[in-house]
């Protein structure tokens, strides 16, 4: 699915604003998340593991860096960085 296909435009993206909503304010962000992987794996199913992996990491990161500021920054940068060019086919010069 693209952003500019009539099933984004007229099915996904109104169940998703309407949903967000009707979803109490805690639970937005985690509608988003998971809206985010429904639309990424529709589009290339195969690539959602990886996905998956490099939220958990940075999440991860994310709350190291709530303690030690300096060094998750640069480990976290680093980390998806060097995936970048596994999610872009290999090739990261597109």
């Amino acid at each position: 699915m693209l952003f500019s296909t009539m099933t984004f435009i007229y099915v996904f993206l109104p169940i998703v604003c309407t949903l967000y909503l009707v979803v109490r304010k805690e639970l937005r962000n985690h509608l988003l998340l998971l809206a985010s992987l429904v639309f990424y794996a529709w589009g290339e199913p195969k690539y959602l593991l990886v996905m998956l992996s490099v939220i958990g990491v940075n999440y991860i990161f994310a709350l190291i860096i709530g303690k030690v500021k300096n060094i998750a920054v640069s480990q976290s940068v680093s980390q998806s960085v060097s995936l970048a060019p596994t999610n872009l086919g290999g090739n990261i010069f597109l």
